[in-house]
């Protein structure tokens, strides 16, 4: 076990906190997590509601010392927030946390000392057992008290709650426990288990997070009176206990105790029963994977994947992605679903040239002919876009046209492709060609419904109005595009056309309204908690309006 302090300093880049309430919409965002909060419910895209969440969460944890323990399960989101909040004590398995917080060294938690050991155990015999007999870590020690306890060789007194011996051979069956070691004993308490409750705590201990009782009588094949009387019994026995979100086993250790006897045969077998119950697409793949079925694991990572990028959760996607790959089972569509997955996680991420490496794998892994015309489409169009902004934009052109020719007339693959090509021919100065493109785009996602990808569109189009001189198209475009960002819930992209678009009306003579318009920009920015944002609001409301658009002194 590691604890660890968190600097005491505040990340950079952050404004001083309020120490109000919190705005609506951040308690809006904090709504699904928080029930008590009482606030309306919220129609985020999952970009937004995750940095407002992260907002939130560092406007509330600042000026409070936070104490977590277990943190080997986070993901990396959870420390990503984590990483935000300035006063921290965190406890964590050091051989399982993948996802390390940045900080001062860690305070390695070691045995009991004496003085502890004397503090709890009124007993010169078994305090000297243990010191001989374990390597005095809490979970040895407990053990021995267990067994102790269990046989009714001690107690814990009822004035100080010190352990007492209550039989003159209690020192030496401390011994005898602490000899045999503190995993043999947990493994001696789960023999005396067996049917129906083994494979209770086999399952507990291969899920490895706590489990409702109906999931658990669900892989058990059991009715759920017949489960709960039996984890009733393994409570009993101290192997399990019930937390907030279910049952899991006692501690870590009697997990990796149950697993390392578990037969090769019948530890696959519980992993097939736990993936075809399994909720979550990471589990299931897991679970696959233990079964030795490579084939569904990396279909199910493709999932996992999948909606880790729809919930902006990057470097979840990014890593789920990459360990369907290494299954190398993959069927070459499936591989190329997670290629596809793992490169729009690296571009978010900064990683471009990763992510320029995966789309060239995924186009070589679709199948050939009509059928895989569309995918192919996405990928060319993914790869046209890299290459716009990244190195060449003459060979940016040739792929957007090749993903055009790939889409032919489906819809779903044909505006993504135009909408690329669009801003590439804007850059190349073929503003007819990049208009009339971006107009069928838009046709297209009108159509479908896509709110967010007309808005994109108009964007573009008013940014492109405005780089050639026609100042009011352009803000009657920006408007139009914030608008429709802010109504289906995207504020991160809200920011930009809607301070822009009060630069423009700065520009033609409204400065009152330009500034009501950078004003809300400035304001959804510092919300997120959103440092690009706010600078380029801050930026816009800091220029001096032209001459032309101060009004005379009466």
């Amino acid at each position: 076990m590691v604890a660890r302090p968190h600097p005491a300093a505040p990340p950079p880049r952050r404004r001083p906190v309020s120490r109000g309430p919190l705005p609506p919409r951040l308690r809006t965002a904090l709504a699904h997590l928080l029930p008590e909060l009482d606030a309306p419910a919220g129609t985020f895209d999952p970009e937004t509601r995750d940095a407002l969440v992260l907002e939130a969460a560092r406007r509330l944890l600042t000026d409070r010392v936070v104490i977590i323990d277990d943190l080997q399960w986070a993901d990396p989101t959870s420390v990503r927030l984590l990483g935000g909040v300035p006063r921290l004590a965190l406890a964590y398995r050091p051989d399982e946390l993948v996802h390390r917080m940045p900080g001062p060294p860690p305070l390695v938690l070691d045995a009991l000392p004496d003085a502890a050991l004397a503090d709890l155990v009124d007993d010169a015999g078994i305090v000297d057992a243990i010191t001989a007999e374990t390597d005095r870590t809490p979970m040895a020690v407990a053990e021995v008290l267990r067994v102790l306890h269990a046989e009714g060789l001690a107690a814990p007194a009822r004035g100080d709650g010190r352990w007492r011996s209550t039989a003159a051979s209690a020192a030496d069956r401390a011994r005898q426990v602490g000899r045999s070691g503190q995993r043999r004993a947990i493994a001696e308490r789960v023999l005396v288990h067996e049917g129906p409750a083994a494979d209770l705590l086999r399952l507990l201990a291969l899920l490895g997070r706590e489990a409702p009782t109906g999931v658990l009588a669900a892989a058990a094949q059991l009715p759920l009176p017949a489960t709960l009387a039996l984890l009733d019994g393994l409570a009993t026995a101290d192997l399990v206990h019930l937390g907030a979100h279910g049952w899991r086993t006692s501690h870590d250790m009697v997990a990796e105790v149950i697993e390392a006897e578990l037969p090769a045969g019948t530890r696959a077998s519980l992993h097939a029963r736990l993936a075809t119950i399994a909720a979550d697409a990471a589990d299931q793949a897991r679970h696959w994977l233990g079964a030795g079925d490579p084939a569904r694991a990396a279909e199910a990572f493709a999932v996992a994947a999948e909606r880790a990028l729809d919930q902006v959760a990057d470097a979840e996607a990014e890593r789920l992605a990459g360990t369907g790959i290494d299954t190398g089972a993959a069927e070459t569509a499936v591989r190329a679903r997670l290629r596809q997955a793992r490169a729009q996680a690296r571009k978010r991420r900064g990683d471009i040239a990763g992510a320029r490496d995966d789309l060239r794998a995924a186009l070589r892994d679709q199948p050939p002919g009509p059928g895989g015309a569309p995918a192919r489409a996405a990928v060319l169009a993914q790869l046209a876009a890299l290459d716009s902004g990244a190195d060449d934009l003459r060979r940016a052109a040739e792929l957007a046209e090749l993903a055009l020719v790939e889409a032919g007339t489906d819809d779903a693959a044909r505006a993504p492709a135009l909408e690329v090509a669009s801003v590439i021919d804007m850059n190349l100065d073929r503003p007819d060609r990049a208009e009339a493109r971006a107009a069928e785009a838009l046709s297209v996602y009108v159509r479908t419904g896509d709110s967010r990808g007309a808005a994109r569109i108009l964007d573009a189009r008013a940014m492109a109005a405005f780089l050639h001189g026609r100042i009011a198209d352009g803000v009657a475009e920006l408007d139009r595009a914030a608008h429709l960002f802010e109504s289906s819930g995207d504020l991160m992209r809200a920011v930009t056309p809607r301070s822009t678009c009060g630069h423009g009306r700065v520009l033609l003579g409204a400065p009152a309204d330009g500034l009501a318009d950078t004003e809300r920009a400035l304001d959804a920015a510092r919300t997120l908690g959103h440092p690009e944002g706010q600078a380029y609001a801050l930026w816009h409301r800091s220029r001096p309006a032209p001459r032309s658009a101060i009004p005379p002194r009466p």
